[in-house]
């Protein structure tokens, strides 16, 4: 059996990932909240992680949630912010502002889970993605120092 570092850091199925474009025109991959917390759990099991929300802020005048929140694995945390905007129309569906909230917190918990290496090859794709297949041959190995992490 694989290590817990390997589990948690395998790539995840095309039907866990959606691509995002942004303001910019640039297509971004992510994965699946759903995914993420079911690597979460069945990697390290439900008790061997926690997330927590620690703040969050809504914008009214340009109607952009910001949270704060916090990972921890195995005594260590990462803590982030994520962002959504509610009722703007951008093409896509409007949130409400209790969604932009869920939607923001995801989004934390995404950037999270990155710095424990859940969804880090990902990152290093370019940002004009022609398809996450194309590009998982960019997969970098972990270090031995990000095994060592997750080993015990």
């Amino acid at each position: 059996m694989t290590n817990k570092w390997q589990q948690l850091t395998a790539e995840f199925g095309e039907e866990d990932l959606y691509e995002k474009h942004s303001r910019t025109g640039r297509t971004f991959t992510h994965i699946r909240c759903r995914a993420l917390l079911e690597r979460l759990n069945s990697v390290l099991g439900p008790g061997g992680w926690s997330f927590e929300v620690l703040s969050f802020e809504v914008l009214a005048d340009n109607r952009t949630v910001i949270v704060q929140g916090g990972l921890e694995i195995q005594g260590t945390r990462i803590t982030q912010y994520g962002s959504a905007e509610y009722g703007v129309d951008n093409g896509q569906a409007q949130l409400s502002l209790a969604d932009a909230v869920k939607a923001a917190t995801s989004d934390v918990l995404a950037r999270c889970c990155c710095f424990f290496g859940a969804g880090l090859y990902l990152r290093r794709q370019p940002t004009t993605t022609p398809s996450p297949k194309q590009n998982r041959a960019q997969h970098t190995p972990p270090t031995t120092d990000q095994i060592s992490l997750l080993s015990g």
